[in-house]
């Protein structure tokens, strides 16, 4: 493919072009795999280990079922700049001159042997990648955390009946996109000129099911967490 010289204008007062495609559809639900009566027994199965040592009997007053959402961000930005480069040139002493580019060198003697340096601009295309899970606190998650097991989508009608039960994240898809644009958009360091920038952005919400406990001993009261599909427990 040709391209103008005029295209290599580290000068140029041209705004680069950008072009975004966002997407924040994809939304899944996981199934709970442990029963509303097997999350008691296990709460139940744990009060003793709640509290300190102390006086009186430890009661599960409330054992409720939550969807939490962890969002999986994937990310892609294709990045076309100028950057400047010097290129090195040999000339032995048969050569008169020589065309490069659109310039004529014509070595002097004392060059004659010798490594000649000519400043140049090379055109680069990056790309980069990112591939991020936020869990509902907007903490960092490995990408393991999503279970094997069968999703199931999250219709409109789904998340309108469980609405009450779908935990707000702590990190919006907003703040999400923009961190990811941030990152992946970026200015090179070595670029002397932007050209252009594409970048691509999914957003997949995955609702896992977990069972929020609370436990109660005399006017104290503690939470506890039960993996909806796994059936961990975290006090």
């Amino acid at each position: 493919m040709s391209h103008k010289l005029s295209e290599y204008d580290l000068n140029a007062k041209t705004k680069p072009k950008m072009e975004e495609k966002i997407s924040t559809k994809n939304k899944y639900y996981f199934p709970a795999k442990i029963s509303k009566n097997d999350a008691e027994r296990i709460a139940e199965s744990k009060k003793t280990r709640v509290f300190d040592k102390g006086k009186g009997p430890v009661s599960v007053a409330a054992v409720s079922l939550f969807y939490e959402p962890f969002i999986l961000a994937e990310g892609k930005a294709d990045l076309d700049y100028l950057r400047k480069r010097d290129f090195e040139f040999y000339f032995d002493e048969t050569v008169h001159s020589a065309r490069i580019g659109d310039t004529i060198v014509k070595p002097a003697k004392a060059d004659v042997g010798k490594k000649i340096k000519m400043p140049g601009v090379e055109r680069v295309n990056l790309t980069r990648a990112a591939k991020w899970l936020f869990n509902p606190m907007g903490g960092a998650q490995p990408l393991e955390s999503i279970p094997s097991t069968a999703k199931q989508a999250a219709t409109a009608s789904w998340l309108n009946q469980h609405k009450k039960e779908i935990v707000d994240p702590s990190i919006t898809p907003e703040k999400i996109i923009k961190m990811l644009k941030d990152s992946l958009a970026a200015k090179p360091t070595d670029s002397n000129r932007m050209l252009s920038t594409s970048i691509k952005i999914d957003l997949t919400t995955y609702l896992m099911p977990a069972y929020y406990v609370t436990y109660k001993r005399e006017t104290e009261s503690k939470a506890a967490r039960i993996d909806g599909v796994s059936g961990e427990i975290t006090v």
